[in-house]
């Protein structure tokens, strides 16, 4: 499952799913996802069509192998989340609507203009994140060391 995606083509150099494709899932150039369970968002749907459809996708998947039962929230086992510049993690952005969404799991919002590439993004919510048994946040870049001694700072010793 992704936390996140740019809602552009697969085979565009901004493609998150295709980030994860070739570093990865392929081996000697050779496509592998057929041998994993990739869940990947439907990036060539409407962002909010595409929303609803992963979360469908998500509950389906849990009322199948954990008995999830309807209005439930799911848990995952582990969330790999990374974070932007501006401190935002899976595609919930300072000063829009989707760090605030708490019905759905899956919904679709538009980056602040500072936000680069500018496209529509389909992100897990806040509750679904928080949910997880266990999140992992990798960081890269000096860029980005303010937001994570901000958090290390808020951390109870």
């Amino acid at each position: 499952f992704f936390g996140d995606v740019r809602m552009v083509p697969d085979d565009d150099k901004e493609s998150n799913f295709a980030m994860v494709r070739d570093s990865l899932f392929k081996t000697n150039q050779e496509e592998t996802s057929s041998s994993f369970h990739v869940h990947a968002i439907d990036t060539s749907a409407e962002p909010a069509k595409a929303a609803a459809e992963y979360e469908a996708t998500i509950r389906k998947y849990f009322a199948a192998t954990e008995g999830l039962a309807e209005g439930q929230v799911p848990s995952f086992d582990l969330i790999m989340l990374g974070f932007g510049p501006d401190g935002h993690t899976a595609s919930l952005f300072p000063h829009t609507q989707a760090p605030l969404e708490r019905s759905k799991l899956v919904t679709d919002c538009m980056p602040t203009p500072n936000i680069k590439p500018l496209v529509h993004r389909v992100t897990v919510t806040y509750p679904l994140i928080v949910s997880a048994r266990h999140v992992m946040v990798l960081a890269r870049g000096a860029e980005k060391k303010w937001v994570l001694e901000g958090v290390v700072h808020q951390i109870p010793s």
